[in-house]
């Protein structure tokens, strides 16, 4: 008398698919909980690399004074994979308001991207990594002023925060913030 191994088997199939569609769901949970735990403070990263394999850094702004925003890239470059990125946006007067931020790169790849009063946080819940890239634009970011007129001076990013498919800081660095030339400010007779 055999033994079947076709009918032993395939009883298993169903739940070798169940366990593994469970171990991926537990590898993008463990990812997502490292992310927010890194960008929340209590992980603090090591940054004791010598070169930074990140830069980020803003571009230009573009205003449209029919919808009263303003809208500009997040120029980068990287020498690894980002599965996760957080940053703040500063401006130099109090007038300037974040509103948004998408597209770029990082919505080619399915990031999702939120955004907070100053911050700007980006993740693949599905760990999408956006790949090693020498030059381009990470994503746009839209911009407000609480007074209508865009006079929030120069834009700075600060606080940059990136992370790799396990969790692990990467180092990042910041370019220069991008100055708002010839803006008028009431009571500002000299423009300093």
């Amino acid at each position: 008398m055999g033994f079947d191994t076709s009918n032993h088997l395939s009883h298993l199939l169903p739940q070798a698919r169940w366990k593994h569609a469970i171990i991926g769901f537990m590898n993008r949970l463990c990812f997502t909980i490292s992310l927010l735990l890194l960008v929340s403070g209590i992980f603090i990263p090591d940054r004791t690399f010598a070169q930074a394999a990140i830069l980020i850094e803003p571009f230009p702004v573009s205003w449209d004074p029919v919808t009263e925003t303003g809208s500009f890239p997040i120029a980068f470059s990287s020498t690894q994979p980002i599965a996760g990125f957080q940053f703040d946006v500063v401006f130099e007067s109090p007038t300037g308001l974040l509103v948004d931020a998408c597209c770029g790169i990082a919505e080619t790849y399915g990031y999702d991207i939120g955004t907070g009063s100053s911050t700007v946080l980006g993740f693949s819940i599905t760990l999408t990594e956006i790949p090693p890239t020498p030059a381009g634009f990470l994503l746009d970011i839209t911009i407000a002023s609480t007074n209508g007129i865009p006079d929030f001076g120069s834009i700075c990013l600060q606080n940059p925060i990136f992370a790799d498919v396990n969790g692990n800081s990467i180092p990042a660095a910041i370019g220069p913030c991008w100055p708002q030339p010839g803006s008028f400010r009431r009571g500002d007779c000299n423009s300093d």
